[in-house]
């Protein structure tokens, strides 16, 4: 949902000198990396189990939109900068999992949906979404895709709602929605996946105030626990940097979206795709 900033992140890798040798992008996660899940039918997996969302999908499909809500998607965006595509998995050929709506696993119990806050109950949250990746390849991951990870913000919501602000069941909840996400991520390494990024919290407008910290303790202690399981992954610091950074940066491999020093960005990540690459 937030194509135009990320854009300014993802641009940094549109230099040749770093495209090398991706051949596929795999998204994960919720409406930030979902480039198209919803396809405007009124059941099964593709449905939103509220009609007049449906509807809405099918009508904005059958006049030639986008798939994805707000134009290319942050994915697609990404994926183009290496020749490749992010289309969603509910086509033929689709390698993007990701979900508009999706949290890290369930919701919390009282939230009339499962892993996603629409409300089909067949939705999968994101760690459901990397165990379905892993099922169609038979557990082996590509060892030379980009893979793609935003994930928390819906859980932020989740609590909010069920639990209201500054409630320590609410934070239960989160850390344990943390812990599943970065097992699974973990399993995602070990079965191949090299190249992981992960986003942080980007409030999307209109957002409470209240739901930030949720999102932030979520999102953080995902990193976390990755970290603590060996993950090699690139967090990516979109909102409030300075402190994103300040607390994560030498713990978790972050970066950070301050667009003055994209040059800075530019070199980090050349410098550890080019060693990851070479290892």
């Amino acid at each position: 949902m937030h194509t135009a900033l990320l854009g300014a992140f993802l641009a940094t890798f549109a230099n040749p000198a770093i495209a090398q040798n991706f051949n596929q992008l795999i998204g994960f996660g919720d409406s930030v990396t979902d480039t198209g899940w919803f396809t405007g039918v009124t059941s099964g997996p593709h449905s939103t189990g509220i009609p007049i969302y449906d509807t809405s999908f099918e009508a904005a499909l059958t006049a030639g939109g986008n798939a994805h809500f707000t134009g290319p998607g942050n994915a697609q965006i990404l994926a183009s900068f290496f020749g490749l595509s992010a289309n969603s998995a509910s086509t033929p050929g689709g390698t993007n999992y990701a979900i508009g709506g999706a949290v890290d696993y369930l919701v919390p119990p009282g939230y009339p949906s499962a892993g996603n806050l629409f409300l089909n109950p067949l939705l999968p949250g994101t760690s459901s979404q990397i165990s379905d990746y892993l099922a169609s390849v038979n557990g082996h991951a590509n060892p030379n895709a980009l893979y793609m990870i935003t994930s928390g913000a819906n859980d932020g919501s989740a609590a909010l709602t069920v639990f209201g602000p500054n409630s320590q069941a609410a934070n239960a909840y989160l850390l344990g929605e943390a812990k599943v996400l970065a097992n699974s991520v973990a399993q995602l390494q070990a079965d191949g996946a090299r190249y992981i990024i992960s986003g942080d919290y980007y409030p999307a407008p209109g957002a409470p105030a209240a739901q930030g910290p949720y999102v932030k303790t979520v999102v953080y202690a995902t990193w976390g626990n990755l970290a603590m399981a060996g993950v090699k992954f690139i967090g990516i610091c979109r909102s409030g940097a300075k402190t994103c950074c300040a607390r994560n940066h030498r713990a978790y491999n972050v970066l950070c979206l301050r667009p003055a020093r994209l040059s800075h960005w530019y070199h980090r990540l050349r410098s550890y795709l080019r060693t990851d690459h070479d290892a």
